[in-house]
């Protein structure tokens, strides 16, 4: 079965909604990571 080949605005959007959901996925672990050094001193971020 031959695969249809995608435009580029075809491309680039699924790209983008590859990135949206990376990008959403980092801001959680960054929002876990977070919480779990704010109870901690700040001497993590001097590494």
């Amino acid at each position: 079965m031959k695969k249809r080949k995608l435009s580029l605005r075809e491309l680039t959007n699924e790209m983008k909604q590859e990135i949206l959901k990376d990008t959403a996925a980092l801001a959680r672990i960054e929002k876990k990571i977070e919480d779990r050094y704010a109870k901690q001193p700040r001497k993590i971020a001097a590494q």
